[in-house]
């Protein structure tokens, strides 16, 4: 799915992966081989507080990942993994 769309972005597009999954072979570990598949695509990083998400999820490759014990006071949240890339020429 995510192949499928990184074809359909025009050059200086952006393609946003999120998925709704604690497992790390949905998330995180989809990013090095897509962009091994996808030179034309980078990694466009997600800085603290973009879209409301807190600090302490974002990571240090600029994905973000938002567990269920994060921002308890609030009550916590679903788990989510969420990376942006931006097609390059």
């Amino acid at each position: 799915m995510l192949n499928a769309a990184a074809r359909r972005v025009k050059p200086g597009g952006r393609l946003v992966y999120c998925v709704c999954a604690l497992e790390p072979e949905e998330g995180e570990a989809q990013v090095a081989p897509f962009l091994s598949r996808h030179p034309e695509m980078a990694l466009e990083p997600i800085t603290a507080g973009e879209g409301g998400a807190p600090a302490t999820a974002v990571r240090s490759d600029g994905t973000l990942r938002l567990l269920p014990n994060v921002d308890p006071p609030a009550g916590g949240l679903d788990g989510f993994f969420i990376a942006r890339f931006r097609r390059m020429g």
